[in-house]
């Protein structure tokens, strides 16, 4: 399978998964600075967010720096003194002002974001810092994200399902859970990366997820607030601020940190907030359930299932295309497969032999039919990360007929049923 190729239209890539979790409490032990070894504890009465300066490379605060234009922002300025502001210049895709809880955010819906210039998180270690609260509950709302779909060339971070949030450089990406957060209530997460230790999430100041990849990003390009382009993903939810390091910060620094947001955003202890909660809330467990979809041929297309018809054999000029829907219960998606029963499919190892019909889910190439003239096969191909792939609308499928079409020879195929396979989780009550 060619698993680099992508139709223009496409969202979605391969990546490659790797988790862990520790869970352990931040400062759990921290008598702040005195009994932790962090060279910069003695800047923690810095100018900077809760004194913390050095390194700072950005900062935006939603009560600060706007440039507002009919309730809407084209920019967001820098605070850190670095002159990276955010910006949008086209109109219709500038995020709104608003409030939240008597505090200022900025309202990302649709088709809005700001874009920023991210080149100095290249080669670097970084400390992310986002405070955000959500508007709905939706897979793959992520809040910062770029342009580009090869390893370490993007860096998107927020939520990948309804209880999950993530850091991935499109390599490997690290979840972290969170379980469920209620609509419009402020919390914040921490994304570090130390060229030493790996990366970390760190949420509401405890940490949730770990794991030993230490590569910075080689580039970022397209860097935006509110926006994926890679993959045409948009943020749904208020964002308050974003505070980056050019270095992994010590805990007494994101303790300081916690401490500064906890006092801005009205939170009497984040950290101790959500330890709250999970004690007063129901206790949930994750569990798994199959869903298949089967679609006939009239939900694919208006042709027949008569082999012997050219009417009814689709030619190269003749894609197909027809979508599945996705189950309205979901949390998150373990692996996924869609099988295509197709007749006449003269499949060939070679693009100068035979017929290629290339299936794409959600603009992602996952392989082709495969089959022999006039007889009936089934194919069935995994769909490469379909947490990510998926998104939160249906499921896209297109074939692509006869993609190396040989002047002279035109290689037809018909397909009678198409079934999408499932494996999901979901958060159930005890």
């Amino acid at each position: 399978m060619a698993s680099e190729r992508r139709r223009p239209t496409g969202k979605m890539q391969k990546m490659n998964r790797g988790r862990q979790r520790r869970g352990r409490a931040l400062a759990a032990a921290l008598g702040i600075a005195a009994t932790l070894a962090c060279a910069h504890v003695a800047q923690c009465s810095g100018a900077g967010p809760g004194g913390v300066s050095a390194d700072l490379a950005l900062w935006l605060r939603a009560d600060v720096g706007l440039t507002v234009e009919a309730e809407r922002v084209s920019k967001w300025e820098d605070q850190s003194g670095n002159g990276r502001d955010a910006t949008q210049s086209d109109s219709a895709a500038r995020p709104y002002l608003a409030t939240l809880n008597d505090l200022p955010v900025l309202m990302f819906r649709n088709s809005v974001s700001l874009d920023f210039d991210a080149n100095f998180l290249v080669d670097s270690d970084y400390t992310i810092i986002v405070v955000d609260a959500k508007r709905v509950n939706r897979q793959s709302n992520y809040y910062i994200g770029g342009s580009a779909q090869s390893a370490y060339s993007n860096l998107i971070l927020g939520y990948s399902g309804l209880v999950t949030i993530r850091q991935t450089d499109t390599s490997e990406h690290l979840d972290a859970e969170i379980g469920p957060v209620a609509a419009e209530r402020f919390v914040w997460a921490a994304y570090l990366l130390d060229g030493n230790d790996g990366r970390r999430i760190l949420w509401n100041g405890a940490e949730v997820a770990s794991d030993a990849s230490p590569r910075a990003l080689q580039s970022f390009p397209g860097a935006a607030i509110g926006r994926v382009s890679a993959y045409d993903h948009f943020f749904n939810g208020y964002i308050a601020e974003i505070i980056i390091y050019t270095r992994a910060l010590c805990d007494a620094e994101l303790y300081a940190l916690g401490e500064y947001i906890q006092s801005t955003y009205g939170a009497a202890n984040l950290r101790r907030q959500a330890q709250d909660d999970a004690a007063q809330n129901p206790t949930f467990s994750k569990r798994e359930f199959v869903f298949e979809e089967v679609l006939g041929m009239s939900d694919v297309s208006d042709f027949g299932n008569n082999m012997g018809s050219d009417h009814d054999l689709h030619i190269y000029n003749e894609d197909y295309a027809w979508s599945h829907h996705l189950p309205d219960d979901a949390d998150g998606f373990l692996e996924a497969k869609i099988s295509i029963y197709a007749g006449d499919v003269d499949s060939c190892e070679s693009t100068n032999c035979g017929e290629w019909d290339l299936v794409y889910v959600n603009g992602v190439e996952v392989g082709w039919l495969v089959g022999e003239e006039n007889q009936w096969s089934t194919t069935t191909l995994d769909i490469p990360n379909p947490d990510v792939v998926f998104g939160s609308g249906d499921v896209e499928i297109e074939v692509d007929v006869d993609v190396y079409h040989l002047p002279g020879r035109d290689f037809g195929v018909v397909i009678n049923r198409s079934t999408l396979t499932i494996r999901y989780w979901k958060w159930v009550e005890d």
